[in-house]
């Protein structure tokens, strides 16, 4: 069992989340809540066209081998949610129903846009780091947190070519990531930081 469910155990226990070292209703309802919220963010920003604009951009982008593993609701291969979900602040009657409910059903997807704010806010803190452990990385606690990875050239270039597309990569990233950031605070009322890596 991990340390954040160790921290929480009693709460957790007492919402019928975890029994004992039994943790499996707890993995089941987050893992529900968290594809809720990513095929939510997914469909409400279009997340899809980020493919279309990165690939025709004949800069030679290719995604990361960490985006490609991780199972995801969000339609493109290069963005992730970072956060993690407290659903323990979840009512009793709300994690019945995620519960009782299949993925992505509609009375799942009511409740995730009725309390993620809430849930992606940690108690007791105010900023949040995310690995690695550099400045940029350390956000406001409720903060929602994507990671923009791209991995290896699908070409490989000369040095002078090589840093000049290098230069034209990130210049598109940097713009583009400005854009969806602020399409996201504005219709969704919360911070948003989209944080950009090379993963190769």
């Amino acid at each position: 069992m991990n340390i954040e469910l160790e921290k929480n155990r009693k709460k957790l226990e007492e919402k019928g989340l975890i029994t004992g070292n039994d943790a499996s209703v707890y993995n089941e309802i987050y893992q529900k809540y968290k594809n809720a919220f990513e095929m939510l963010l997914s469909n409400d920003f279009k997340l899809s066209k980020l493919n279309e604009i990165i690939e025709s951009s004949n800069l030679y982008f290719s995604p990361s081998v960490l985006t490609q593993k991780i199972k995801s609701n969000i339609a493109t291969n290069y963005l992730r949610c970072l956060n993690t979900y407290y659903i323990d602040k979840l009512t009793k009657d709300e994690l019945k129903i995620i519960k009782e409910n299949n993925d992505l059903s509609q009375p799942i997807l009511e409740i995730v846009k009725k309390t993620y704010k809430d849930v992606l806010k940690k108690d007791g803190v105010k900023t949040v780091m995310y690995n690695p452990p550099t400045p940029e990385r350390m956000v406001e606690n409720g903060t929602l947190v994507l990671e923009l990875s791209y991995g290896k050239n699908t070409k490989e270039l000369p040095d002078d070519e090589y840093i000049s597309n290098m230069h034209k990569q990130k210049a598109l990233l940097t713009n583009l990531v400005c854009g969806l950031e602020q399409e996201i605070n504005m219709q969704l009322g919360i911070k948003v930081k989209i944080l950009i890596e090379k993963r190769v």
